[in-house]
């Protein structure tokens, strides 16, 4: 692992972590099978080469990163991020107020989105973790399922799979929401139709966030399947 506060050019990172910090900048890193190029809050990232098996991890609070992936192009400014390719242990953050549009999580990729953020032309393919709740502004886009969105408060054909997440908060709802195997979902709101399969965490009623445990006597949920082994 290398943690830069500085300037690092021309790296290649194989099997290893390069990590950009606040004010630090790479210029021309290529990431190769099982490397890791993490851009925190506020670092630049220039000309990066996303190659096959590699890996990015950042934020939309990043300064500026851009490069290539095997989608094409991509980039994050301005608190926006375009045609990010997240695979591998790879994961962006899309935080309040900001946007992410086209967003591919494949297998070990792991999109989440803040209350507040937007995450538009999402590609969900399995083994992706899309974590969320209802107050995000807008995420949409495609699963397994088909067409899936959380707008104005409701989310509807939502599928959650090893590891995803959904929060459905008070005065919000869920329609026709899909557990599979080890996904969670907590909900303080009202949900329909949902099917809790074998090994999927369903909560009722209570919610936490980051260890703050929140409970609401007005949740309901309405035409729920439970399978075997799912709690």
């Amino acid at each position: 692992m290398l943690q830069v506060y500085g300037a690092a050019n021309d790296t290649t990172i194989k099997g290893g972590r390069l990590i950009i910090e606040k004010d630090g900048i790479t210029v021309f890193a290529a990431i190769e099978k099982g490397g890791l190029l993490e851009v925190k809050e506020g670092g630049l990232a220039f000309a990066v080469d996303q190659k096959a098996g590699g890996a990015i991890k950042t934020t939309t609070r990043a300064m500026e990163v851009f490069g290539t992936n095997r989608l094409g192009q991509f980039d994050i400014k301005d608190g926006i991020a375009n045609n990010m390719l997240l695979e591998n242990g790879g994961s962006l953050r899309v935080e309040e107020n900001d946007f992410a549009y086209n967003t591919t999580v494949d297998s070990g990729g792991l999109l989440e989105v803040m209350d507040g953020g937007t995450a538009t032309g999402v590609d969900k393919k399995a083994g992706g973790q899309l974590i969320v709740s209802t107050n995000a502004l807008e995420v949409s886009g495609t699963n397994s399922k088909g067409q899936f969105s959380i707008k104005d408060g409701v989310s509807k054909n939502y599928e959650l799979d090893d590891g995803s997440g959904l929060i459905v908060m008070e005065d919000t709802q869920a329609i026709d929401t899909i557990l599979d195997e080890h996904a969670t979902m907590q909900s303080l709101g009202k949900d329909t139709g949902t099917r809790v399969q074998a090994n999927a965490v369903y909560d009722l009623g209570r919610s936490d966030q980051n260890g703050s445990i929140t409970y609401s006597s007005k949740a309901i949920s309405e035409n729920m399947v439970i399978n075997n082994g799912s709690r």
